[in-house]
């Protein structure tokens, strides 16, 4: 069957291409504020303060952004993606002599410079978990931990006692966020102990600090509802006071009166403390501080920029299709159609080449192609006969949008959508569209082979996806034929359109069923003599199709396969239904005998496969993988097939496709129709100008982020490309030890092991306050940054280290190093025995300790082996859900926790057992807090609603809506949140995070001495709860 990204709407308004300068980002004052640097595809350039010609100072196929002159204006670091995802790099003023500084290959920024122009800081996660900020000289060397809270946009005070940064996950694009999980500004010393105290508390977005003096800190706010700048003088230490809390200052002095525009982006204050220069919409700005003016800096760029306007690709294959009489295939590469034939597959046709986007394409036999496309800016369905690739007519109405085309087998019908998700029927012999059911339908259907009858899906209240049937020529109500409880998927029919088949998707796991459509007597097995004694005329009937009977069809399906896996490309070939199901990180190919009912495997692969379909004129199999499509028997082994065309793609008009599909996927997929009451045309039409202009892949994705960010909702996002990879050939991701650092005058000592990490792995025992003194054959010394020898493409690598800095009785071991990835899971799992020890040592084992890592299918098996095995014999739970990103398992979470003794049964010589089984019964503590994000926090408030168990914490984020991904032309991919969640009383979860019953919030001092207070708080309530 079938198996398509979905493409919901794309537009393509044809506009004149505006020859006027990209985004200019990220700038900078040089010392004596005559000069500002910024960034602009993707390369620095230097432009005098009152504005005109810029200068390029950097120019690589990389991109370079962040540039930060030194105090005494000698020399500029910044960011560059040209040897790896983004590294620190220096060069003179003028541009000359560029060096390298960071190594570490993840996501270095750099943040400011040590006013004796020494030392630089950047912030990176670099063998951390958390991203911190760093010193290094800025002659290159070892980088060491500047102050040991996490953060970032870290800015010193002139002095060089202070540090002020920003913690918290707000995101920088989203403006008019209230909630937990907001940025705030902190404070900290830079030499001596003391912990990091809140320079600015309250939940909307504080970003950007900023230094005028020892005593006067800048920083960007939204409290006023828009972006602007205020300012903070006198004691810092004190902090800011939040509304009827604390003891600190009084708020902030409002510095500027923004409406909106310019919307502050990425601001920087000149040595002096006089003027700020920031960026708003792709333009540079600056802004007095005691005049209190903003003024736009007029700027002139040279049009040679340096990536192509054309480019060559050989994109990714989304789509292919195989018609009926496999003479011929079709597929969609970026958004365009082509077609062949099987004897000549190099000679590929251009089925459309304009600047709309075209998908979800078709076979009608061998006479042409159906599609969708954007003609007339409206998304509908198009015809284009293989003879004559000129006639493309569009065959859906023109008055309404269209979408989700599905052709019957000999090609008379078709199915599609419109913009509500009501179901059509069209007709090639009437030319004639009919609305099929005027409710929302899913976008799976299915012909009889004999084109009769039409089966589609449909959603209940309950959320459950079940089938219905009704005649072509709807001479019939819809009947429901299924009812089952889950989502129903991938229907087929047989050969002889008498039995459907299809999949069902509920907690018992995917199972394979088969539904006849009509009644006749259950056939017993005969044998081989009483199927000769057979009559002529019961053959006869046998050979024809028997009539439908829906008389208690529901109660008629029959399990065929209840396997383990994840079941899907359900797919007929003759007398066979082929079928995948992925286990762990196998895909297996099943076949499935209809008639002598038995199953086995036609190949076990190591990755996963789409769009799995059968030809039964060449009788092969055919399906895709990571752009490329391929041929398989029905015995096994597969093919490559090429596909020889060239292909340029216009970059700019490519960028303006994409950015188009996303604000129409959005228009018309958003949960809420007003838009969070913003005017979406309006915004499209703003942010559309600088598309237009766009060069840079990286500077196209902010721009549509930046849009998405006006919606000011969670679950939103836009990412990818195909060219970032190939900008940095030299790329080779940084390995990691499973270890974190302490840096002690250029020595690498270890602050912590994990558990299972590459040491342990191989027998080595190594633990904290031990050093590593050489990295294959590298001795770690204070003038190289490390991170450089574990740059490496080897699968082991040499360690040395000691319990102490000396090289005499060092251990000499190798080792497999692992990911940043991996490291993370082995953080995690350190982390959660540390707690797990933690509650069991306070509470002396009264009370057990679990941590959901994330809400899904495989969590909530922990969850059930940590609460009913591990605590079994506990008298309370502590449940934490403290930085869960979500998921979609709070209902299961809660049908057990909220499961009642209803008796008990006792087996001979055994004690009482409850019945029902599993049942918890005992206090309950969940732990919450900003990073508890969507499932995580409809969880909790579950909790509290139904009155299981009380909260500690604070506040979660409030981002509770349900999304889906969608790839799309160029190799991006968006996110569309396109379902709300409400309580009972109708009140929108979406910026509502749930709240704590007990407010604790983890100080600076919490988190530079590991002291877990929310934890701690947990194991006080639960122990008072134990004692009632």
């Amino acid at each position: 069957m079938k198996k398509s990204v979905i493409f919901l709407f794309i537009l393509n308004i044809l506009v004149p291409l505006l020859f006027c300068e990209p985004d200019m980002r990220f700038p900078s004052f040089s010392p004596d504020r005559k000069t500002i640097i910024f960034s602009s595809d993707g390369d620095l350039w230097i432009v005098p303060v009152q504005g005109g010609k810029a200068v390029r100072l950097t120019d690589n196929i990389g991109y370079e952004f962040k540039g930060l002159y030194s105090p005494d204006g000698k020399h500029i670091i910044f960011t560059s993606s040209r040897e790896s995802y983004s590294s620190i790099y220096s060069m003179d003023a003028d541009g000359k002599n560029i060096e390298r500084l960071s190594f570490y290959s993840n996501y270095e920024i750099p943040a400011d410079w040590t006013r004796d122009s020494k030392n630089i800081i950047f912030y990176s996660a670099r063998f951390e978990t958390e991203t911190h900020h760093f010193i290094q000289s800025a002659k290159g060397g070892m980088p060491v931990l500047y102050i040991d809270d996490s953060g970032r946009f870290g800015k010193i005070s002139p002095d060089g006692k202070y540090i002020a940064y920003c913690r918290g996950q707000g995101d920088w694009e989203r403006k008019g966020y209230i909630g937990s999980n907001d940025g705030e500004i902190w404070l900290c010393k830079t030499h001596g102990k003391s912990y990091p105290i809140k320079l600015t508390d309250n939940n909307v977005l504080d970003l950007w600090p900023m230094w005028s003096d020892n005593q006067t800190v800048y920083f960007v706010s939204e409290r006023d509802g828009y972006r602007n700048f205020y300012r903070k003088k006198g004691e810092m230490e004190k902090g800011e006071r939040r509304k009827g809390k604390g003891k600190g200052l009084e708020e902030a002095e409002k510095i500027s009166n923004f409406k909106g525009h310019p919307t502050i982006y990425f601001p920087t204050m000149s040595y002096d403390g006089k003027e700020i220069v920031f960026e708003s919409n792709g333009e540079i700005w600056t802004f007095d501080v005691e005049k209190k003016k903003a003024k736009r800096v007029e700027i002139e760029l040279k049009d040679d920029y340096k990536l192509p306007l054309i480019e060559k690709r050989n994109p990714k294959i989304t789509e292919f299709e195989i018609s009926q009489s496999g003479k011929f295939e079709a597929i969609v590469a970026d958004g365009e159609i082509w077609a062949n034939t099987i004897e000549s597959p190099e000679k590929m046709i251009r089925i459309t080449n304009n600047p709309d986007f075209d998908w979800d394409i078709f076979w009608k036999k061998d006479e042409g192609i159906i599609f969708a496309s954007i003609k007339d800016l409206k998304p509908g369905i198009y015809y284009c006969p293989i003879e004559d690739t000129s006639k493309i007519k569009r065959i859906s109405p023109n008055t309404f949008l269209c979408t989700n085309p599905r052709v019957s087998p000999n090609g008379n019908f078709i199915t599609f959508m419109d913009d509500k998700e009501r179901l059509y029927l069209y007709s090639f012999d009437q030319d004639k569209s009919t609305k099929v059911i005027d409710e929302p339908v899913t976008n799976e259907t299915a012909f009889s082979p004999d084109e009769k009858w039409l089966v589609f899906k449909k959603r209940d209240i309950e959320g459950n996806a079940n089938y219905w049937i009704i005649k072509t020529d709807l001479s019939n109500d819809p009947i429901a034929i299924t009812k089952d409880y889950g989502w129903d998927y991938d229907v087929v029919f047989d050969k002889k359109g008498e039995i459907l088949f299809f999949f069902n998707n509920s907690e018992a796991g995917d199972v394979l069923y088969k539904l006849d459509l009509c009644r006749r007597p259950k056939e017993i097995e005969k044998n081989h003599w009483e199927k000769a004694l057979t009559k002529p005329d019961t053959v006869k009937q046998e050979k024809e199709k028997l009539a439908y009977d829906f008389t208690n069809i529901l109660l008629r399906k029959e399990k065929i396969d209840d396997s383990q896996g994840n079941k899907s490309n359900l797919t007929l070939a003759d007398t066979l239904l082929i079928y995948t199901s992925k286990l762990n990180d196998n895909t297996i190919i099943y076949r499935y005998d209809i008639k002598n009912d038995t199953k086995d495997v036609i190949s076990e692969l190591d990755y996963e496969i789409e769009s799995l379909r059968y030809n039964s004129e060449n009788q092969y199999l055919y399906f895709q993988r990571d752009g490329n499509v391929y041929k398989m028997s029905l015995y096994g082994g597969q093919d490559v097939l090429t596909f020889n065309f060239d292909y340029e793609v216009d970059i700019t008009k490519e960028y303006i496709s994409a950015f188009n599909l996303v604000w129409l996927e959005l228009k018309y997929g958003f949960y809420d129709e007003k838009m969070h009451g913003k005017n979406w045309d309006k915004l499209r039409r703003e942010y559309l100008k600088r598309v237009e202009k766009i060069r840079a892949k990286r500077d196209f994705v902010d721009i549509v982020n930046e849009l998405l960010g006006e919606l000011n909702a969670s679950h939103l996002g836009f990412w990818g490309g195909y060219a970032f990879k190939k900008f940095r050939p030299h790329f080779t991701p940084t390995k990691e030890l499973g270890l974190t650092f302490n840096y002690e005058k250029g020595r690498l000592k270890v602050k912590e092991a994990f558990l299972d990490n590459p040491f342990e792995k191989y027998g080595h025992n190594i633990k904290e306050g031990d050093y590593i003194l050489a990295i294959n054959g590298h001795k770690i010394n204070k003038k190289d940054d490390f991170a450089k020898y574990l740059n490496t493409d080897e699968e082991f690598i040499e360690i040395v280290y000691n319990n102490k800095h000396s090289f005499i009785n060092a251990d000499t071991v190798k080792i497999k190093p692992i990911s940043i990835g991996e490291k993370y899971n082995l953080w995690y799992k350190t982390w959660v025995q540390k707690n797990y020890l933690l509650v069991d040592e306070l509470t002396d084992g009264k009370i057990g300790y679990l941590h959901i890592q994330s809400m899904s299918r495989k969590c909530l098996k922990k969850f059930y082996q940590d609460l009913l095995g591990l605590s079994a014999d506990k008298r309370g739970i502590i449940i934490d859900v403290r930085n869960n990103g979500g998921g979609g398992i709070s209902d299961n979470l809660i049908d057990i926790l909220e499961r009642k003794t209803m008796g008990y049964y006792q087996p001979r010589n055994y004690p009482k057992m409850k019945s029902p089984s599993w049942v918890w019964e005992r206090p309950i503590v969940v732990l919450i807090n900003e990073g508890s994000f969507s499932d995580a926090e409809i969880f909790p408030h579950f909790i509290k609603t139904m009155k299981l168990g009380k909260l500690v914490g604070v506040p979660t984020a409030g981002g509770v809506i349900s999304t889906g991904n969608i790839e799309i032309i160029g190799g991006y991919n968006c996110r569309v949140p396109g379902s709300g969640w409400f309580t009972l009383s109708g009140e929108k979860m979406e910026g509502k995070g749930a709240e704590p019953d007990y407010y604790i919030e983890l100080t600076g001092k919490d988190r530079i001495e590991n002291n877990d207070s929310q934890l701690k708080k947990a194991i006080e309530v639960l122990l008072g709860e134990i004692k009632k």
